[in-house]
């Protein structure tokens, strides 16, 4: 369980750290999905079914293609992005 939790609390660390003033997407858009993305986390954290697999991936993946993150949170969410294996 500590092997899927903490790459999930590094990624959403990295998240925040990397949220700058000078991103051009919408901040309050950026927001709202950061914490859809929390949640779905959270609740696939702690309730591993398929479909809270595909939620978490899907907020996930749309933190990365609304321009949401910068440096190195792109690179580590595309990897929890693809490391989880949904069926």
């Amino acid at each position: 369980m500590k092997k899927i939790i903490i790459p999930i609390v590094l990624a959403f660390s990295i998240l925040f750290i990397s949220c700058s003033d000078d991103n051009d997407t919408n901040d309050e858009d950026c927001t709202s999905l950061s914490k859809d993305a929390l949640d779905k986390g959270t609740t696939w954290g702690t309730e591993k079914s398929d479909e809270n697999c595909r939620a978490y991936k899907a907020a996930m993946q749309k933190l990365l293609d609304n321009g949401c993150l910068e440096g190195a949170a792109v690179i580590s969410t595309q990897g929890v992005v693809d490391g989880l294996n949904c069926s």
